[in-house]
C-alpha cells in the first residue's frame, strides 16, 4: 500500500473535470476532505441491502473525520489495546548519504528518496505502521491490509520475496528471521535508498531492480531467473506482493515458481475491481488453500469504481 500523501491528492484534484475542481477550490475544501466526502457520499448512497451487508463499515464511515482519506480507507476503529502502541511510535529521523531516513525498531535505518521532507517521511512511516501492522498485530479492530495474522506469518528460516518493495519496511522488520530476502523494486527512486537500508545485511539481502514479469529482459525478470542461483530445493518461501494491480500477471507469468515450490503468498487484491475473485481462483487452480484478511478496504484512489468495499489481502499456501 502506497500511503496517500497530500501531494498525491492535489494531483488527483487537478485531474478532476474543471467545473468540479473550480467548485472545490472556491469552497476552500482540502483534497483530503473532498476525497473523503466523495467516498462517504458514494457509500451512503449504496442500496440498503449493500449498506446492511457492510453495516459496521458504513457506521464508521458516517462517524469518521473527513480530513484524512487514509483513515476512511480503513473503516475500523483502533483497538483499545493498540492505542498506546501507536501513541508510543516516536519517529526519529536523520540524514545520511544525502538521503533522509526513519529509525525503525530503535536501530534500523529505513532510507527514503532524496528530497522527501520530514513531515512526509513521518506520515508515510506512521501510515505503514497503522495500516500494515508492521510493529506487530494490526492496530485496527479488523486489519484488511496486514500481510500476516496470528495463523499466517513468516517463519524463521524462510526466504522472503518482497515484490514491489518500495521502502521495504516489511523486509526490514523480518530481516533477522529470514534465510534470504529478495527485494523486487523497479522504480529508480528506490534503488539508492534500498542499497543504504540493506547495506548491513548484504549477506542475506538482494535488491533486484527489475519488474517481475513472464519473461526476462533488460528491464524485466521471471522469479526463477532472478533467484535461482541463491536458493536450494528444500527452501520455503514467503511472498509478499503489492504491485498496484499487476499481481495477477505475476502469478500467471510465474506459474512454475508458484507450482513447484513450497510457498506462502500474501498478496494485495484490492487494486482492481475483480482482483479478489480472479486471484483466488487462479491460486486455487494451482493447488493453494486460500482465505482473505479480515475486514474490507474502502477504495477511492486511482478512480472510484464499484465495489467500494474490497478485500485487502489474500493469504495462500500450497503445503
Amino acid at each position: 500500500m502506497h500511503y496517500t500523501t497530500k501531494a498525491m491528492l492535489m494531483d488527483a484534484a487537478r485531474n478532476l473535470p474543471r467545473t468540479i475542481y473550480n467548485l472545490v477550490a472556491a469552497a476552500n475544501v482540502s483534497p483530503y476532505e473532498f476525497q473523503s466526502a466523495l467516498l462517504r457520499n458514494l457509500v451512503l448512497s449504496m442500496p440498503q441491502l449493500e449498506q446492511d451487508k457492510y453495516a459496521r463499515e458504513c457506521q464508521y464511515v458516517r462517524s469518521v473525520r473527513l480530513d484524512n482519506v487514509n483513515e476512511i480507507s480503513l473503516p475500523y476503529a483502533v483497538r483499545t489495546d493498540a492505542k498506546k502502541v501507536l501513541e508510543d511510535v516516536h519517529v526519529k529521523t536523520g540524514l545520511e548519504n544525502g538521503l533522509p531516513y526513519v529509525l525503525h525498531a530503535g536501530s534500523k535505518k529505513v532510507f527514503y528518496p532524496a528530497g522527501t521532507g520530514e513531515s512526509a517521511l513521518v506520515e508515510s512511516y506512521k501510515g505503514l505502521v497503522y495500516a500494515e501492522g508492521i510493529t506487530g498485530a494490526g492496530a485496527l479492530e479488523e486489519s484488511p491490509h496486514c500481510y500476516e495474522d496470528s495463523e499466517f506469518f513468516l517463519e524463521n528460516g524462510e526466504c522472503l520475496l518482497d515484490v514491489g518493495s518500495a521502502e521495504a519496511l516489511f523486509a526490514v522488520e523480518k530481516i533477522d528471521k529470514v534465510k534470504k530476502a529478495f527485494l523486487f523494486e523497479c522504480e529508480r527512486c528506490w534503488q539508492k535508498p534500498l542499497k543504504c537500508t540493506f547495506s548491513p545485511y548484504r549477506e542475506k539481502a538482494r535488491i533486484i531492480s527489475k519488474m517481475v514479469s513472464d519473461n526476462t529482459s533488460k528491464h524485466t525478470t521471471r522469479i526463477v531467473d532472478a533467484i535461482g542461483r541463491d536458493i536450494s530445493a528444500d527452501d520455503r518461501f514467503f511472498v509478499k506482493m503489492d504491485i498496484e494491480g499487476g499481481e495477477r500477471s505475476v502469478i500467471m507469468g510465474n506459474e512454475d515458481f508458484f507450482r513447484n515450490n513450497k510457498v506462502k503468498l500474501s498478496c494485495c487484491v484490492y487494486h482492481r475491481q475483480d482482483d479478489a475473485i480472479v486471484i483466488k481462483d487462479m491460486l486455487e487452480r494451482l493447488g493453494y488453500k486460500t482465505r482473505f484478511s479480515k475486514g474490507y478496504m474502502l477504495i477511492g484512489m486511482n478512480g472510484i469504481h464499484y465495489p467500494y468495499f474490497r478485500h485487502g489481502v489474500i493469504y495462500a499456501k500450497n503445503y
